[in-house]
């Protein structure tokens, strides 16, 4: 069904824009809706883009919304994440944090939110129009990683120096439920399960590393919880929780380099290390060779900046990389969960059907052809490796 925004929401927006308190003289002249994002590029809702024909004392002028519907297409997985009140988290994140963090830092990051009805749909500021966009070619070279990692270290030093200030402000945005919640790392598994059995019959991988894979799984279904408080950490910060390729919008220069990013989707946010975020980032959205070869440059360049923006923001604290690393090492039940995400997500793209990873079981047929695919080998070997490396399983 079409979607049809609520004209008092538009004139709410549009008021924003303009800086006015009141619609005298302000008139909506037309308003055209089209499709933005693909629906199986966003888990949990969609997004399409609102172009606005406004009238302000006779002036015409146009504004370009990016409204986000929160739409899952099984009511089972619609009545799950209402339960653990993504779109209501998300709300009232761009409401009561984005503001103050942005005043602090004097530059952007996130959308501007200009308002949100009752079904909690978002009219955020359209971001393409200034001319972001998502890096679609697959995952994130070296230089689109660095420029995210000093995006999100400016964004968790000023959420750690508010959070000194008011940390009340910060109860109802970072409640995190999705990963301690409904068995989250054991459901998962269930689905991948198969993936890796299959894999070991091809010789892909040994059947001892599998084994202790599954062990390390019952290990972290445990830990996770525990991993995600700020009981183990001592320098905290809020981490977006969601750091997957196409949730990170890019600003380019005349060269075509990357200059800028913006963070959307704030709906799993929550107050941890922000290791949390880093390895979370690292093996969603960062292409594995530029992992192997770069990890440590990527974790300079993100101390570097937290620490010159602390510095900035006049707050005492510093991170150094040995604590970082420290605290990297120490959400191996982490490492686990973001594997395992990265791995569903390889299946429903490889399967080209949505509805797979939210509620089907993988036919036999399909665990044979994924387990021929190279591009899944390579990708799966190379993860559970590293995990052996750095005594994650």
């Amino acid at each position: 069904m079409e979607f049809v925004p609520d004209r008092k929401v538009l004139m709410n927006c549009v008021l924003k824009i303009e800086g006015l308190t009141d619609s005298t003289g302000v008139r909506i002249r037309r308003v055209d809706i089209q499709d933005d994002v693909p629906i199986h590029t966003n888990n949990t809702s969609k997004v399409v883009k609102a172009r606005i024909e406004y009238e302000v004392r006779g002036e015409v002028k146009m504004a370009s919304l990016a409204v986000k519907i929160p739409f899952l297409r099984t009511k089972v997985v619609y009545e799950f994440f209402k339960g653990l009140q993504f779109f209501v988290k998300e709300a009232r994140f761009y409401k009561s944090l984005v503001p103050r963090m942005q005043k602090m830092l004097q530059s952007e990051i996130a959308p501007t939110l200009f308002a949100s009805d009752e079904q909690q749909v978002l009219f955020l500021d359209d971001l393409s129009a200034q001319g972001y966009r998502v890096q679609v070619e697959g995952q994130l070279d070296a230089e689109h990683s660095a420029v995210v990692l000093q995006h999100l270290a400016r964004m968790h030093a000023s959420s750690h120096v508010l959070h000194r200030e008011d940390p009340r402000s910060f109860d109802d945005p970072i409640k995190q439920q999705f990963l301690i919640g409904d068995d989250f790392i054991g459901n998962s598994y269930l689905e991948v399960k198969p993936l890796l059995g299959a894999l070991a019959r091809v010789r892909c991988l040994s059947q001892e590393t599998v084994e202790r894979f599954e062990s390390a799984v019952e290990k972290a279904r445990v830990d996770i919880a525990s991993n995600l408080g700020s009981s183990r950490f001592g320098f905290c910060v809020l981490n977006h929780g969601d750091l997957k390729a196409h949730n990170i919008l890019f600003k380019y220069d005349e060269r075509c380099r990357p200059v800028r990013c913006s963070l959307i989707d704030f709906q799993v946010c929550h107050w941890s290390s922000p290791a949390l975020d880093i390895v979370f980032f690292t093996i969603q959205s960062v292409e594995r060779r530029v992992y192997a070869r770069n990890f440590d440059r990527l974790l300079d360049i993100y101390v570097s900046t937290l620490n010159s923006t602390l510095a900035q923001l006049n707050c005492g604290v510093r991170l150094t990389g040995a604590q970082l690393r420290h605290n990297i090492d120490n959400v191996k039940a982490f490492k686990i969960s973001s594997f395992l995400f990265r791995t569903l997500i390889d299946i429903r793209e490889f399967s080209k059907d949505f509805e797979y990873a939210k509620s089907e079981e993988a036919s036999p047929e399909l665990i044979d052809q994924l387990s021929q695919s190279v591009e899944i080998q390579d990708r799966v070997r190379f993860w559970l490796e590293e995990f052996e490396k750095s005594e994650v399983i």
